[in-house]
Formats: C-alpha cells, sequence, structure tokens
C-alpha cells in the first residue's frame, strides 16, 4: 500500500548558490552603500534553506578582519524562483554597509544553511571595494508603540525614537516617514501613512546616548488603514548624511464592527487548522496566504485573539497542510503537510510561532492516500497518523514519534467510503486511541478502539439516526476520560452532546 515505508536519504550536507548583484568587484564606493545579491541551498525541502548571510571585510593594507553584520534575507527574487523553482523565490539579501575606515577592502559573503544549521564556506563569494570617504553616519532607531504582532484599531498611535551618533552636537534626525505594506510578502504597494512628529524627551534614551540625543522621540496616529494584516516600516532620515535608516514592526488592524473575534484580513488569508499551538490549553487559528504561501497563527483566548505571528514565509503552493495535532508530546500541536504533486510528507514541530523542528516523515506516498486524522502523542509518546484510501476504502495508520514513522499498517481493508472519520480521540495513560466514524447514508455511528496498529475492538454505538442529525465532532466534553460525541441537526441547528462511559 505504499505506507510501510522506504525513507529518502539525506545529502552530505548543504549545496549552497550564491550571486552578488550589487556592487560589482572593483567599484569605487561612498559609505553607506547597499550590498545586495541571492543565495539558496538546493537541499531545502520546503524554503530557500537559508536564514543569513555574513559579511567580513579584510583590510588590503593588512589587519584583522572586520565583521560588517549579518545581512537581512527573504527579498523575493522571482528572477531566481523561474530558474530554481518556486519555493527558491524569497532568496534575495541586502545589507548596508557602513563604519568602514576609507580604505580598499576584500568583502567575503557567506550564506548560513538554515538547513544544516551551518555555513556553507564552500559557497562563499567575495568581492573588492574601496571606500572612497570615512563613514557619515550611525543611525539609531526602535518602535516601542505598538508591540510585535499587536492588535490594533484602525487609528492607533506608533511611537519610539530615532538618532544619529555621527551628529556632533545631536539628536542627527531631520524627518520620520512611516509606511505599512499589506499582506507582508506579498509585493503590495504600501500606504504612506504620513510624518511623524519628532522632538519628544526621551530620557531612557539619552541615559544610554548622552545627554544630546535626549529630544530624540516620534510618535503618528495612523489614519484608517483597512483592516488587514501589515508590516509597519518607520524610515528616519540622518541629518548628517541624508540617508534613511528604517525599523520595521508587524500588527494586525482590527475590523471595528467584530469586538469578539477579531481583525478581519484579506481574501487571500484562509484558515488551515485549528489547534493549540502555544500550549495554552486554548486552541489556536493557523492561516495560510494563498497568494504568498505565508504561514501565520492567532493565539485565541476563547472568542478574542490574545496575540498573532507570522510563522514562515514563501511556502510552496504544491505543500498543503494536511492535519494538525501534537505529533511530540509536549503539548502543543503540531503541522503536517503533505506534496500534492509528489504525496511527500513532512512535519513542522511547533512552539508557539517557532518551528523547533521541521523534517521529511515519508517521500512519495500514493496521492490515492489522504491524511484523515491525528490522534495527538498519548502516555507513549508516540501520535497515530491515520489514512485512508479514497478509492478502496483501505484505513491504514502511522505511529509517529516526532517527525519519526515507527511503525506503519494497514488496519481495515474495503470499507465503505460511506463510513467517515469524524475524530480520532487519544486515551489519557494508556496510549490507545478511538476512531469515531458516522455513516452518511444510513446514520449509524461507530467507534473502534486502535492499540498501537490493531483495531482491538469495535461497537456500533448507535444505528438510524435521521441523516439530518450529522456527527461534527468528539472530545471528552464531561471530562470523565470517555470520548463523547457532538451532533449537529442541520435543518434547527441545534447542537447537541451525547456523553459516552466508554463502553
Amino acid at each position: 500500500y505504499g505506507l510501510a515505508g522506504s525513507f529518502f536519504r539525506l545529502p552530505a550536507g548543504p549545496s549552497s548558490r550564491m550571486e552578488i548583484d550589487q556592487p560589482v568587484s572593483g567599484a569605487t564606493m561612498d559609505e553607506p552603500f547597499v550590498l545586495s545579491g541571492w543565495t539558496l541551498d538546493e537541499t531545502a525541502q520546503f524554503d530557500t534553506g537559508i536564514d543569513m548571510v555574513h559579511v567580513w571585510a579584510f583590510p588590503a593594507a593588512g589587519g584583522p578582519p572586520i565583521f560588517v553584520g549579518a545581512s537581512g534575507y527573504g527579498v523575493r527574487r522571482p528572477d531566481v524562483g523561474a530558474i530554481y523553482g518556486e519555493q527558491f523565490t524569497p532568496s534575495g539579501f541586502g545589507i548596508t554597509v557602513r563604519d568602514l575606515l576609507p580604505g580598499t577592502y576584500r568583502l567575503v559573503l557567506t550564506p548560513h544553511s538554515s538547513a544544516w544549521n551551518q555555513f556553507d564556506v564552500a559557497a562563499a563569494r567575495t568581492i573588492t571595494v574601496t571606500i572612497a570617504r570615512p563613514v557619515i553616519s550611525q543611525p539609531r532607531i526602535a518602535i516601542d508603540v505598538p508591540g510585535t504582532a499587536a492588535i490594533v484599531d484602525p487609528q492607533f498611535v506608533i511611537a519610539g525614537w530615532a538618532l544619529d551618533l555621527a551628529a556632533p552636537n545631536g539628536p542627527g534626525i531631520d524627518a520620520v516617514h512611516i509606511y505599512a505594506y499589506p499582506d507582508p510578502g506579498s509585493g503590495a504597494q504600501p500606504i504612506f501613512l504620513g510624518v511623524a512628529q519628532y522632538g519628544g524627551s526621551r530620557p531612557d534614551v539619552a541615559a544610554a546616548f548622552g545627554s544630546l540625543f535626549t529630544n530624540v522621540g516620534f510618535t503618528l496616529t495612523a489614519s484608517s488603514p483597512p483592516p488587514g494584516v501589515y508590516r509597519i516600516v518607520v524610515f528616519a532620515r540622518s541629518s548628517v548624511s541624508g540617508v534613511f535608516a528604517s525599523a520595521t514592526k508587524d500588527v494586525i488592524v482590527r475590523n471595528p464592527g467584530f469586538r469578539t473575534v477579531a481583525p478581519v484580513v484579506s481574501a487571500s488569508w484562509q484558515i488551515m487548522g485549528v489547534g493549540d499551538v502555544d500550549g495554552d490549553g486554548r486552541a489556536d487559528l493557523v492561516w495560510r496566504n494563498t497568494q504568498t504561501g505565508d504561514v501565520a497563527v492567532w493565539f485565541m483566548s476563547g472568542s478574542s485573539v490574545k496575540g498573532g505571528a507570522l510563522v514562515a514565509q514563501g511556502v510552496p503552493a504544491v505543500w498543503a497542510i494536511a492535519a494538525m495535532g501534537d505529533l511530540d508530546g509536549d503539548g502543543r500541536a503540531d503541522l503536517l503537510w503533505r506534496h500534492t504533486q509528489s504525496g511527500d510528507v513532512s512535519a513542522w514541530l511547533m512552539d508557539g510561532a517557532t518551528i523547533k523542528q521541521s523534517d521529511e516523515l515519508s517521500p512519495g506516498v500514493p496521492l490515492g492516500w489522504q491524511i484523515a486524522g491525528i490522534g495527538d502523542a498519548g502516555a507513549d509518546g508516540q501520535a497515530k497518523v491515520i489514512w485512508r484510501h479514497a478509492q478502496s476504502g483501505d484505513v491504514a495508520v502511522w505511529i509517529v514519534n516526532a517527525a519519526t514513522v515507527r511503525q506503519s499498517a494497514v488496519v481495515a481493508a474495503g470499507l465503505s467510503l460511506q463510513w467517515q472519520l469524524v475524530g480520532v480521540w487519544e486515551h489519557p495513560g494508556d496510549g490507545a486511541a478511538d476512531l469515531v466514524w458516522w455513516h452518511r447514508q444510513n446514520g449509524d455511528a461507530a467507534i473502534w478502539r486502535l492499540d498501537s496498529t490493531r483495531v482491538t475492538q469495535s461497537a456500533l454505538v448507535v444505528s438510524g439516526v435521521p441523516v439530518t442529525e450529522q456527527l461534527v465532532g468528539v472530545g471528552d466534553v464531561d471530562g470523565d476520560g470517555t470520548v463523547d460525541m457532538i451532533w449537529r441537526d442541520t435543518l434547527t441547528n441545534d447542537v447537541s452532546v451525547w456523553l459516552t462511559t466508554g463502553n
């Protein structure tokens, strides 16, 4: 049935590609200047495989190398994606080079492979540049309000501070412009929010940088951008160099007509799963942008959104979130992905909005097999991924520990496709799971007890329920340690719960 398993063989290490677009080698540059290009790791499974580029400057006159910094990464490069594949589109990088004294330098750029958690020295690139004049700008900028992933009303305050340490008499900033970029990473046109008021007293900043930099605060009240997800970018212009420095914060602007659940995002964002991602005992919402592939999470508290964060950018559309469940037993829901063309199955093990591990579980599972549900990892630390064959009706199970398939087996052959798996409920304490089935044609409901890869018990719970009553969910509603069934009447919309005893 194609489930038992051949596992793929990993390459021996990263296989990175890098090109520098600007400046050209041998150029003479005024500081500050932008060093940019693109890089990727061809061994990456579903992203670019790179998370940063380190830049070092080696003086031609001799002396120790100078660490210039780690570049920003993730700029969309459709030209690169057209050659290497869509997943490598957000492969651009850029860094502003400043603080180098006049002279000639050999700049060495080395990509860091996130897939292998190491620098790929073999892929490093080198250019030579000459700095024509000394550094004239040392900007510092910070956004205090709103906080990262904050959910804000349509009119909200943006505040922080900005300065240029190169200004001999402080504060070194003569303008602060603020923009909002809708759906970060989508390429949508930014909205100009306005010119911030600058010069507010900030004794806390002065305590860190000196009394010349006391009046460095800025503030602006945003003028009602439409509801949605935005990246707020604050540009502060140095009065010394005339160059803008920037800082960013991602926020969610709520729809004022929605007080209980929340901000309305653009139609390109769709809910792909519900599960307790942060381990607080409350279900959270996982979103996917159908245009950019970005993945985000809303952390819920009842019917209110208490926070949100971007999980990943630019996941190729051929990868779909197939199910959510706790795969590693840490009490947090993880994401199970399926490649819609190759059939590959991968897992993201989550800790809030952080992907703490991502691995392929198995390559090339035939597309006739579909993931029907997940039983959370129980006392034995093993989760159960339930499969259903779309043509034959066969039912199979993977026993999964974190991102490893420990066992796989077909547990039932030829089950009528009229039987629909409604839910998988993991027994506390013994590692067994209940599979709850509903017959869409005659209204019957049944439960299978699954112990590892064997169905040890099965029972028809009720027969002949009117088809207007649909079995829509399972869970331990009364807290007695047994699975209960949730029904909905499609005519009246009434919802009822059947409490079971486990027998």
